[in-house]
């Protein structure tokens, strides 16, 4: 062994080394076909490798000599794989099966093969030699086949159509007498054949052809070539006369889409000019508006006739398919329209149009010759449309929200702009249905009123002060004459709810100053009245009797309090109380505070008055106290002749009241006890001092009445509640916690609703206005806010603290 030999492998993992040592090398000698060779004596028994693949199990000699050869002395062979040639598939050899490699493997090992397989194998014909390839494929042709791409191989020789004449001229030229040293092959089949013929007789033999039968087999022979030939034409023509019909249909298809191409060129080109008409009639509209002597109605009627013509010739021209694709209503209606129609409207200003109705039935007309050029109603529809929502709607909602329109001093005239508006939208299309003008109408109040008048109204309530009228002693701008007139055209829910708080807290407001303006007693109560009334159903009787009783009962009970009581009916003076009969009879009052202030204010003074007047020792006949009597007790039970009686008239409230039935029983025994001249009895009959007693007394001693009744009632919830859902068993509905409150609340008269505005979330829970507490739940348990805090609470003590 070289010790140079890979001596800087000492350094590395010494891979040569190793893969040379797998190749056989050991140190010395060679590799290939180059090596050297050694002798070596081995025991038998110790060195002899035996493989029983190649030598069979043989006794062997004690000792011989074995001849080791280091590496292989030829190359292996490898065989390339056909592609697409699977496993196992004809006579294909693997690599590992073929011989030369067999005897490369025995060598390396330094065995013997088998004396079979060191034999040659004798030549001979296999069972597939002489049968194409093409029919049967072998591995040798595939293996042919495969190697025919590499360079090299000889091109195959082109075939030479050779006639029979140079084959015979050929054979002359060689020496012969031509045809006799040619083999003629017969190719007619067996029956042309003499009988024990065969297919290699030749044309010396003694057996000749018949004539006829060659001529008849050669005529055959040309009826069937010319015949396939004109199998042959016939298809070509055939498929040449589809060709023909093809491309006539195809030039047919062509001219129809150049004629319709031409078609629809034309009719561009007269949208065309009917855009170009548009756009002069704009400029013509432009310098009419300098002229002085047409009027507005004119300028309007001229230019509903321009677009009726120009309408007309293109609803004439084009078909109602074309007018589809063309897309008329998103594309040509509103070019042609909407620049003629704000050329109109652009100097116009609604507010100080003089007879604005009469402009817009004149537009209504115009509108209506424009829908009836349409061809359908749907049609019809969208022109409409286009002209109210992308002209006319907008030209109004840019006049209401301009600066020159104040919604409470100039609150009819917007009105009446927006509602002749609705009405030019009804009338220009009669034959609409009532769907289609309600859709119509909800789009011109989502422009006008949502985006205009709304914000404007909600400024202006936020901006208002009550003034004074001086000589009718009432509210000069008052709310209800500015808002309630656009209170039906507003159907967003939370917008009216943020509004009427607004109201609420004006309504207030007002009340306050009228208190601080007004001096006369009974000129405050009709002001009242006239602040209160118009809004008592949309604010609830909940807040006009909180307002009530908060602002008006103490200044009218002040009043009553000074109302003095007269013995003779002629001289008393009854406006204070007819004030208050009036006031109660609107619904403004609820039926305890009306019943206190009499009962507090006018009753103890009256019988404390009449019981002095009966103590006097110059009181005179007791017929003038009887007088007294029946006509105070005509004012608070009887009703006049020409009124009517309901549930809100002031003498049936008071006559069904058992303390003011008691107080003109104590008047009338008292008159009893002064005409007996029983002085003891009336002492004993002696009535409270008015200064004793007032309103606010009775008023608490009603609600402590009341006290028990609602507790018994609102102990009782639960089981009303049971019993509900027993009822609602079959059907499966059981009431909520919310639903079990509202029904709390309208069993004791207290608003319920969801409050609006901020504040109207608590821990993501929606919250409630039970009166004027707010609300929410939360696990079926009420919170209500005291102070700045929410605190749990029950119905009873929530109902009390309203």
């Amino acid at each position: 062994k070289d010790p140079n030999l890979g001596k800087w492998e000492k350094h590395t993992k010494g891979i040569g080394m190793k893969l040379l040592q797998k190749m056989g090398y050991e140190g010395s000698g060679g590799l290939g076909a180059k090596r050297k060779q050694k002798d070596i004596h081995r025991e038998t028994a110790e060195t002899t490798v035996r493989d029983d693949r190649f030598d069979p199990p043989t006794a062997a000699p004690a000792q011989e000599e074995v001849s080791v050869k280091k590496g292989i002395s030829r190359p292996v062979e490898v065989v390339v794989r056909p592609n697409g040639l699977g496993l196992g598939f004809g006579n294909f050899k693997e690599q590992s099966q073929l011989k030369v490699n067999r005897q490369i493997e025995a060598e390396v090992r330094g065995l013997k093969l088998p004396e079979e397989e060191q034999r040659p194998k004798a030549k001979g014909k296999g069972i597939y030699d002489g049968i194409d390839e093409s029919l049967l494929p072998s591995t040798e042709s595939l293996l042919s086949r495969a190697n025919g791409w590499r360079r090299g191989n000889k091109k195959r020789a082109k075939r030479k159509i050779v006639s029979y004449r140079d084959i015979l001229d050929k054979g002359a030229a060689d020496g012969g007498d031509g045809p006799s040293k040619l083999k003629i092959i017969d190719m007619r089949g067996t029956s042309a054949l003499p009988k024990g013929g065969t297919a290699t007789t030749t044309m010396d033999s003694a057996t000749a052809v018949l004539i006829g039968e060659e001529l008849l087999h050669n005529v055959t022979l040309l009826l069937n070539t010319h015949e396939g030939q004109l199998r042959t034409s016939s298809y070509m023509v055939e498929n040449a006369e589809r060709k023909v019909a093809s491309l006539e249909s195809e030039c047919k298809e062509m001219n129809e889409r150049k004629e319709g191409a031409k078609r629809r060129s034309d009719k561009m080109k007269l949208a065309l000019d009917v855009v170009e008409k548009a756009e002069v009639l704009v400029e013509r509209m432009t310098t009419m508006e300098k002229d002085r002597n047409v009027s507005e109605n004119g300028r309007l009627d001229f230019a509903m006739d321009s677009l009726q013509r120009i309408f007309a010739n293109l609803y004439s021209n084009f078909s109602r398919e074309e007018r589809m694709s063309l897309k008329f209503d998103a594309t040509l209606i509103p070019s042609i329209v909407n620049p003629l129609v704000d050329s109109l409207t652009s100097t116009l200003n609604p507010l100080r149009m003089g007879d604005y109705m009469s402009w817009m039935n004149r537009l209504a007309v115009g509108i209506q010759k424009l829908c009836a050029t349409t061809g359908s109603d749907n049609e019809a529809y969208a022109l409409r449309e286009i002209i109210f929502t992308q002209s006319i709607a907008p030209w109004i909602t840019r006049s209401l929200s301009s600066t020159k329109w104040d919604p409470v001093a100039n609150g009819e005239t917007g009105l009446g702009i927006y509602e002749a508006l609705l009405n030019c939208a009804c009338k220009s299309f009669p034959e609409a249905e009532s769907e289609e003008n309600d859709i119509l109408k909800d789009t011109i109040t989502n422009e006008v009123v949502n985006n205009a008048v709304l914000p404007k109204l909600l400024r202006a309530v936020s901006r208002w002060r009550p003034e004074m009228d001086r000589a009718r002693q009432r509210i000069d701008n008052p709310l209800h004459l500015w808002i309630l007139p656009w209170l039906p055209h507003i159907a967003d829910d939370a917008t009216l709810a943020t509004l009427l708080a607004d109201v609420r807290r004006n309504s207030k407001k007002t009340l306050s100053f009228l208190g601080k303006s007004v001096s006369d007693d009974a000129a405050f109560v009709r002001a009242c009245i006239s602040t209160l009334d118009p809004w008592k159903r949309l604010l609830g009787e909940s807040a006009i009797f909180e307002l009530t009783s908060d602002l008006v009962a103490p200044r009218v009970a002040r009043s009553l309090a000074r109302v003095e009581v007269r013995i003779v009916s002629a001289d008393q003076d009854w406006e204070q109380l007819h004030v208050l009969f009036d006031y109660f009879e609107k619904g403004l009052m609820s039926g305890d505070e009306f019943v206190s202030l009499i009962e507090g204010e006018v009753l103890p003074a009256w019988s404390y008055a009449l019981h002095c007047a009966l103590k006097r020792k110059d009181r005179g006949d007791t017929h003038d106290f009887k007088g007294c009597y029946m006509a105070w007790k005509g004012q608070f039970f009887y009703l006049s002749a020409n009124a009517r009686e309901t549930t809100l008239s002031p003498q049936v409230v008071l006559r069904s009241d058992p303390m003011v039935c008691r107080y003109f029983f104590g008047g009338l025994k008292m008159i009893e006890a002064a005409h007996k001249s029983n002085e003891t009895l009336l002492n004993d009959l002696r009535p409270t001092h008015p200064s004793d007693y007032n309103y606010r007394i009775s008023l608490m001693h009603r609600s402590k009445v009341r006290q028990p009744q609602n507790s018994e009632e609102s102990s009782d919830v639960n089981v009303r509640v049971r019993r509900r859902v027993q009822k609602n068993g079959n059907a499966g509905v059981a009431p909520t916690f919310q639903e079990v409150v509202e029904s709390f609340a309208n069993q004791h008269d207290i608003t319920f609703h969801p409050k609006s505005g901020s504040n109207s979330k608590r821990d993501g829970k929606p919250v409630f206005m039970f009166g004027d507490h707010p609300v929410y739940f939360d696990k079926n348990v009420l919170f209500a806010k005291r102070g700045s805090a929410w605190r749990p609470i029950s119905l009873e003590h929530l109902a009390q603290s309203c």
